[in-house]
């Protein structure tokens, strides 16, 4: 009897493991048959022919230079820029692909695909896990359906996206939560201090593939740590009890990881500050190319075949202040290089990030209200689609559940419970970072994926609680 039990128990473990592992197939390999990622091009594509196919994009560059990478033993000149934009996680993945190709004959694209689906079952299997320990099978499998469901799932990372770094990095990202989550149930300091160590390692590793990540590790550090101070000067002046005692709880462990997310990511901030870019120890350029951006006139996008860019507002400066533009782009006519930046160009990337900023307090309004129209508008659309594609459905769920987290975090007094407070500082950083940038739906896939599993935890706890037990307080925490 007992051990059958126990083979059911461990059946029921791995369960749902197995079930997201073929369903996330199902979804991704009958599309990919025919047309993977927008591409056109057949699952059973080989690495060169897929980037060819994949053009200039994220995921053609990248890909280009791991294939530059395999075919020379390094990066080469015409390639290395790529650091300047991306940190090297997806680099490494398409490395690491293009070497089983070789091995085995299988075919990139088919390969990325099933990588894909088993890192994200095992993520969403254990995300699966975490909120049936808070509030049993129903939470959870509510859960498991909406999130595959969910367009940055369903549309985006296992179609569209595929060779993009976003779906990595989110899923580092929520690693990081889970480990919160788990931390806050730990029983032990020694369990505790584990799980804050391995949310700073997942942190790190989705900052390893987006940039953003780095922002809200450091930005974590810096506000986690800052309230923290205050919390000890409190305790040791008698003061804020109630206020120093949670405080202290939920915030040490987010320094602890924040902390250990900087020691991790390290190493590449001391090759991209001596190899790429001497001396500037930056976690990615990004910013500079960013900057530019916002001064180029629209006809100038036009002319060269990036309507896109328009769309996406990547030019939000020049659309909010025509005539600072055009004084702009007279001047930048006369470089050598206009728009270069640093690089041969009339104004540097410091002087663009001036004029916006001088700008704005000359038309604060405009400003405002167009930076909130584009993130709105990119908040709506379908995460595995352009803009204007609409999934107001989802993105009007995703709002309840923000809602639903914010109410039970503060009926059920969660302030020592550091995933709550990890959520919603990253989400104020994730959200403080796309209104300086131009706006896609993917830029969305952490707010929104960590949205929902902050969401389903909130609610697991409200359905946990539904009969108090005799005994146990009312409003037990997750």
């Amino acid at each position: 009897m007992v051990a059958r039990r126990t083979s059911r128990q461990r059946l029921l473990a791995i369960a749902p493991f197995l079930v997201f592992l073929a369903v996330l197939l199902w979804i991704s390999l009958p599309v990919g048959l025919g047309s993977l990622g927008g591409s056109g091009i057949s699952v059973l594509t080989y690495s060169r022919d897929a980037a060819v196919a994949f053009g200039a994009g994220d995921s053609g560059s990248l890909l280009r230079a791991a294939i530059s990478l395999r075919d020379s033993g390094a990066i080469l000149d015409d390639q290395r820029w790529v650091f300047n934009v991306w940190p090297p996680g997806m680099l490494v993945v398409d490395v690491a692909l293009l070497g089983i190709e070789s091995a085995t004959g299988i075919p990139i694209v088919l390969l990325m695909v099933i990588f894909t689906c088993v890192v994200l079952a095992v993520f969403l299997g254990c995300a699966f896990a975490v909120i049936r320990a808070i509030g049993g099978w129903v939470p959870a499998i509510l859960f498991g359906i909406g999130v595959v469901l969910y367009s940055g799932v369903s549309g985006w990372s296992l179609r569209r996206g595929l060779f993009y770094s976003d779906t990595f990095g989110v899923i580092g990202f929520g690693f990081a939560l889970l480990c919160l989550l788990l931390l806050f149930r730990a029983e032990t300091v020694r369990a505790r201090w584990m799980w804050a160590v391995l949310a700073g390692v997942s942190l790190a590793t989705g900052a390893y593939f987006r940039a953003s990540f780095e922002v809200v590790a450091t930005g974590t550090l810096l506000v986690a740590g800052l309230v923290l101070v205050v919390a000890l000067l409190a305790r040791w002046r008698q003061k804020w009890r109630r206020f120093s005692g949670g405080a202290i709880s939920a915030l040490l462990p987010l320094v602890v990881m924040s902390a250990v997310a900087q020691v991790v990511m390290l190493p590449w901030r001391i090759y991209v500050g001596v190899r790429n870019h001497p001396g500037d120890f930056r976690w990615s350029a990004l910013s500079e190319l960013a900057s530019v951006a916002r001064w180029l006139p629209e006809p100038v996008l036009r002319e060269n075949n990036l309507l896109s860019s328009v769309l996406s507002h990547s030019n939000w400066a020049c659309q909010n202040d025509p005539e600072q533009c055009q004084a702009i782009y007279t001047l930048e006519q006369t470089a050598q290089n206009p728009y270069g930046g640093s690089n041969g160009g009339y104004y540097t990337a410091g002087q663009f990030d001036q004029f916006v900023l001088g700008s704005f307090f000359a038309h604060p309004f405009t400003f405002i209200a167009e930076r909130i129209e584009a993130l709105g508008l990119g908040f709506v659309s379908n995460t595995g689609l352009s803009l204007r594609a609409y999934a107001m459905p989802e993105s009007i769920v995703i709002v309840a559940l923000f809602i639903a987290t914010v109410v039970v975090f503060i009926r059920t007094r969660a302030f020592a419970n550091p995933a709550y407070l990890f959520f919603f500082i990253a989400t104020l950083g994730q959200v403080a970072t796309l209104l300086l940038l131009h706006m896609e739906p993917r830029y969305f896939l952490g707010i929104e994926l960590s949205t929902i599993i902050m969401g389903s935890a909130a609610l697991a706890t409200v359905y946990r609680n539904r009969r108090p037990v005799p005994g146990r307080p009312a409003e037990e925490l997750p």
